[in-house]
This record gives C-alpha cells, structure tokens and sequence, in this order.
C-alpha cells in the first residue's frame, strides 16, 4: 500500500473512533474505560503518521481529559501537549479545543502547585473562547472558576 493510501486509511480509522467517543465524564467513567485501548491506538497511529486533522486533535483532546480526570497527570500533560501543537499546527488559533486543551493543562499545573503557569493557560483559555463565543459564553464560567481557583491557591 503507497503511503498515501496508508495515510487515508489511518485517517479514516482515527475518525471512526473519534466518532464512538463518549463525553469523559466520571459518570461514564465504565464506557470510556472500554474506549481506552482504541482510542490509544489511534493516538499511536496519529503519532506514527503525523497526522494533523480536526479528528485526531478530538481524539488527544479526549485522552488527555479523560486521563487527568483518572489523576494520570503525566499521560493527561503529555495528550494536552500535543493537542495544544496540533491545533496550532493546523492553525487552528480560534479552535474552541484549543481552549479546552489549555483547560486541562492548566488543571494539571495547578495541581502541582504550578499556578504562575496555571494562570498563564487559564488567561490564554479565556481570551480565546470569549473571542469565539462572545463574554457571556456559559462555557466561559468553568474556566473563570480555573482561573478562580488558581489565584486563590497562590493566595492572590
């Protein structure tokens, strides 16, 4: 198979999965452990090929939240990495994923008592998706409160 074809093929399986992902919520923490093997195989095939798309990104971006909210911190950073390198790549500055991506990196750093970082993440998160959505996104309250609770942290 040329390497052309190799990388429709691996592009369309990478989709596919994407497309069976649920929300990684802890309520479904059961449903996404039975994802988890497809979805880091195509988190392996995204590697391999230097895949760069909408569905690949979805595919890290899901890693990495489902694996912060397991407290993998390490996988989680490593899955928001390169989702962050892959939207920016793809040129995607306007991404709400991007934001998302940013989000979960910034949850892990706090976590770490990182909060200059954290904070950081959190005000790039918020400029992007008030650009996007306009100040009075509801969505923007999960990362008003990130932000909240990071000033907090570091006693700010």
């Amino acid at each position: 198979m040329e390497e052309i074809e190799q990388c429709t093929w691996v592009d369309r399986a990478v989709t596919s999965v994407q497309k069976v992902l649920v929300q990684p919520d802890p309520v479904l923490w059961g449903i996404c452990e039975e994802d988890l093997p497809q979805a880091r195989a195509a988190a392996e095939l995204i590697e391999l090929f230097d895949l760069k798309s909408d569905h690949a990104s979805s595919v890290l971006l899901w890693l990495a939240t489902y694996m912060r909210g397991r407290r993998l911190d390490a996988e989680a950073e490593s899955f928001a990495e390169r989702t962050i390198a892959m939207l920016e790549a793809l040129s995607a500055p306007n991404e709400p994923k991007l934001a998302n991506a940013l989000n979960v990196l910034g949850l892990i750093n706090c976590d770490r008592g990182q909060y200059a970082v954290a904070e950081g993440l959190f005000v790039r998160a918020i400029a992007l998706d008030e650009t996007v959505y306009g100040s009075e996104q509801p969505a923007l309250a999960t990362l008003l409160n990130s932000l909240s609770t990071v000033m907090a942290a570091s006693s700010r």
